[in-house]
């Protein structure tokens, strides 16, 4: 019975967020109209409680923290199904890996202590070792999505599951470029890539090193797993044969597409070599504001450029932000926790 009741549990977390998305949605961000949505159209439960307590805002009005709770309840499953399609969400929910609690100084070994075998009587030697300090701060990172009133109207089932559809494609794209900007940098192994694709994932493997710890996964733009996938020798081999156009193997090791790379890029990570985790995904709603429609927004409020801004309310639409917040850096002493390949341009046969 207890299994089946997680099992039930574990279905309604399922549907959660786009419930939640679509009751703040058709109430324009109103708490009180959203929760009349979603308890007329049947919410589950966390929803309601999340939506009446508010914890959405980033607080919650709810002493106890049930709202919070409920929240960090439905983000778990939400980040369940990030895994293949989020490189950081695969780490952390594959326990890839190493959990951290957020904005908490931290004191870890940097060099490995050496263990003796003493004699009967004599002084047990015992070795040096440094310490390290690290916060891992948090931070977070915000994905829009925009619908028209009338399609989250008439939104059934289909129209449930392409709300989650692209809440999960825009969350592992934001979150995956926050990610990678926050644990690689100047001293991060950088290749340039030849026409030999099985020397360049050697290169990188030799930068990453790995441990029988190591916890390795390949992260490949989309437009190199299309040319990693289908690479051939001379002979007319494939390089990587277990590696097909959604995913698999390279070398044994995992390998994904992740939309937060340039084309041309490649990365191996060794997540035992970064910390961090995940808090929680939280969802806000409206159709009074205007969105500019570009990759790289100018109209901030320090040096604003003037461009076209679509009004949600003039097009009857609404928009929904997603924000995930968690928090992740590179260990001590791990410059090598990455290592990332860049210009990769395979295609041609290539020598065996």
């Amino acid at each position: 019975m207890r299994s089946q009741a997680t099992l039930y549990q574990q279905a309604q977390d399922a549907g959660a967020f786009a419930a939640w998305a679509k009751s703040l949605a058709l109430a324009n961000g109103n708490t009180d109209e959203a929760l009349g949505y979603a308890e007329r159209s049947g919410a589950p439960s966390r929803v309601l409680n999340i939506i009446g307590s508010k914890a959405y805002a980033g607080h919650t009005g709810d002493t106890g923290l049930a709202g919070l709770a409920d929240v960090r309840a439905i983000t778990s499953t939400f980040v369940s199904s990030l895994r293949n399609r989020s490189a950081f969400y695969t780490l952390l929910d594959g326990n890839m890996m190493i959990r951290l609690p957020l904005r908490t100084r931290l004191s870890g070994t940097t060099a490995n202590a050496t263990a003796f075998a003493a004699g009967e009587g004599a002084a047990v030697p015992v070795s040096n070792f440094q310490v390290q300090g690290d916060l891992i701060r948090g931070q977070k990172a915000n994905g829009l999505i925009t619908m028209t009133m009338e399609m989250l109207k008439s939104a059934g089932t289909s129209g449930e599951a392409f709300i989650t559809r692209e809440l999960r494609r825009v969350v592992a794209s934001v979150v995956d470029k926050q990610f990678f900007a926050s644990v690689i940098d100047g001293d991060t192994p950088t290749f340039t890539a030849t026409d030999d694709p099985m020397d360049d994932v050697r290169k990188l493997a030799d930068a990453v090193g790995g441990t029988a710890e190591s916890r390795l996964v390949w992260v490949l733009a989309p437009n190199v797993l299309r040319k990693a996938a289908t690479a051939v020798s001379v002979t007319g081999q494939r390089v990587f044969p277990e590696l097909g156009l959604q995913g698999g193997t390279i070398l044994d090791v995992p390998a994904m597409a992740s939309d937060a790379l340039d084309d041309g890029e490649m990365i191996l990570v060794d997540g035992m070599g970064i910390g961090g985790d995940n808090e929680a995904i939280t969802l806000e709603a409206s159709n009074d504001t205007s969105i500019q429609f570009v990759a790289e927004p100018t109209n901030d409020s320090d040096t604003p450029t003037a461009t076209e801004l679509v009004s949600m309310f003039q097009t009857n639409s609404v928009a929904i932000l997603a924000t995930a917040w968690f928090g992740v850096a590179r260990l001590a002493g791990r410059d090598n926790a990455l290592a990332k390949l860049t210009g990769i341009a395979w295609g041609d046969p290539v020598a065996s």
